[in-house]
């Protein structure tokens, strides 16, 4: 299969398209808008609470 330059060229494209992806997303869309509080908060964008680990039962950790 890799003996074929032309599917190899896709293989490279995707393997770049998803690095490309997986930089945007960390650069852009994991940037925290406020700082981090021991307090739950809800999610905005799809209403869930975020909890942090410390703030959850022992029975949970």
């Amino acid at each position: 299969m890799m003996n074929n330059p032309k599917v190899a060229r896709i293989i490279a494209a995707v393997v770049i398209a998803m690095l490309v992806i997986t930089l945007a997303a960390a650069l852009f869309g994991c940037s925290a808008s406020k700082p981090a509080t021991s307090a739950p908060s809800t999610d905005p964008d799809s209403g869930l609470v975020v909890v942090a680990v410390a703030g959850l039962p022992n029975e949970a950790q």
